[in-house]
């Protein structure tokens, strides 16, 4: 092995980082963008949920118990002539209200177990955390090491004067395995972006579906209330 060699050889390697640097901040940056278009995607859904629990579940519920009300003041209205009667109006304004029950336990039902997703959504969300976290401080301590070495390289401990051709062919060596496995690295997270994309991009399509879609609901539920609003005065009006 000669100088000259070396001088290639480095050459050579100076190329093929020049090529991995391209892929690699390639990847940092769809990276980053990725976890952008994630966050947007996140957003969105909270706003859906807003949207979706807060106002059209609440505004439908408040249908719900007008929708009972006027029945129970409908019942209650009626002129009965008999035992026979008043027991049937009695009857029907017990069933009314076993109805709105049966309804609202159903309800309960469903609010614990989304309520239980949710948690368990929370809880992958700490792991999330937990990872970034995990990987702040590798980045904390590989930086501190890197200060460490230039603290020693400045102080003069650089092994510059006790380099030798055999010692620079074995730095260049490794430096080209390390080329060959950061190659491998960058071309299976390049993969892994590709097919993240497209469940992001899925994930935003149906985000949209579903914020159109409770919008379209929204104006079912200003609808109803119209129609129980129009039942209520005919009840008021007898």
């Amino acid at each position: 092995m000669s100088a000259e060699a070396n001088t290639q050889n480095i050459a050579e390697n100076k190329a093929s980082i020049l090529e991995l640097e391209a892929v690699v901040l390639g990847n940092k940056f769809r990276a980053y963008d990725h976890r952008s278009l994630i966050e947007e995607n996140r957003l969105m859904l909270l706003s859906n949920y807003t949207a979706a629990f807060a106002g059209n579940r609440q505004l439908a519920n408040m249908n719900t118990d007008a929708i009972f009300a006027n029945r129970i003041a409908f019942l209650e209205s009626l002129s009965t002539e008999n035992d026979v009667q008043t027991n049937y109006v009695n009857a029907q304004i017990n069933k009314a209200m076993l109805d709105a029950l049966a309804h609202r336990a159903v309800l309960n039902a469903k609010v614990i177990e989304v309520s239980a997703k949710m948690a368990e959504i929370n809880g992958q969300l700490i792991e999330v955390n937990r990872a970034i976290m995990e990987a702040n401080a590798e980045i904390v301590a590989f930086n501190a090491a890197q200060i460490e070495a230039n603290s020693a390289m400045i102080e003069g401990d650089h092994g510059m004067a006790e380099a030798t051709v055999e010692s620079n062919a074995a730095v260049i060596a490794a430096n080209a395995e390390t080329i060959s496995a950061l190659n491998e690295t960058a071309a299976t997270n390049s993969s892994n972006l590709d097919e993240h994309i497209a469940k992001i991009l899925e994930n935003r399509e149906n985000i949209s579906q579903n914020k159109a879609e409770i919008s379209e609901r929204r104006a079912d539920i200003v609808a109803n209330r119209d129609k129980i609003a129009s039942n209520r005065t005919k009840i008021a009006r007898g």
